[in-house]
């Protein structure tokens, strides 16, 4: 994936590599409020 990027004419600033990353931006874009986020990240700081 990354070779392929390197080789596009223009390359996006940004690009999700996995599934999961695919997912979470998805969340993040589509989360007017950051709610969706917060259930998402909340268990991840002790």
């Amino acid at each position: 994936m990354i070779v392929t990027l390197l080789d596009t004419e223009a390359p996006p600033l940004r690009a999700q590599t996995s599934t999961q990353a695919r997912q979470f931006v998805a969340t993040k874009l589509s989360d007017l409020d950051g709610s969706a986020v917060l259930r998402v990240t909340g268990g991840w700081v002790g």
